[in-house]
């Protein structure tokens, strides 16, 4: 009952930046409730809280990178993969200058799918290995997991897979991620 009572004040918050213009707010709360719908649903409360907040021309270049990667990834779900490749390639060439690892590394997740979804394993090993080295050597403790997870997914008939994914279940444990360690369980 809390969580859905916070979830009205975070629209109308929402709501209220949003038509008021106060894009960093605006940029803020589309990010929480479409995080929050990309998990709990509905998924297309999120997508159009994302588009909304990207209307808006003045905001910074971090929250377009922000909110443009977590909008690739609804396209991505919701099967709109045309779209989720031109703003894919708009972030790499609009953003690069405010792009730090973790969004590298989230790009590259989405690459990585993008080349599976096209039937490209070949391109979709060499990201999915590029991901993992570059959430290993930044440390990237958040993104590791998820980058393991993908690479075992790679190498599933040509590999040794299941040590990359006892990894990544044991770090979602350990951090407390169940929605991603429910994921990992089923790739077993």
């Amino acid at each position: 009952y809390k969580a859905h009572l916070e979830m009205d004040n975070i629209r109308q918050a929402f709501s209220s930046a949003h038509s008021n213009k106060w894009l960093d707010e605006a940029a803020k709360n589309a990010f929480v409730i479409a995080t929050m719908t990309k998990t709990y649903g509905p998924m297309d409360e999120g997508l159009k809280c994302l588009e909304m907040a990207l209307e808006f021309e003045d905001i910074s270049s971090f929250w377009k990178l922000k909110l443009s990667t977590l909008l690739i990834e609804f396209y991505f779900h919701l099967y709109q993969t045309n779209k989720a490749k031109s703003l894919f390639y708009g972030c790499i060439r609009d953003y690069s200058n405010v792009m730090n690892d973790e969004y590298k590394v989230r790009l590259l997740l989405l690459e990585e799918q993008f080349y599976a979804r096209e039937n490209n394993p070949e391109q979709s090993l060499i990201v999915a290995k590029q991901t993992l080295e570059l959430t290993k050597k930044r440390g990237l403790r958040p993104l590791y997991p998820k980058a393991l997870q993908q690479m075992a997914a790679k190498i599933l008939y040509t590999g040794d897979w299941y040590p990359l994914l006892k990894e990544a279940i044991s770090i979602f444990k350990e951090d407390g991620n169940i929605t991603q360690l429910a994921g990992a369980w089923a790739d077993m």
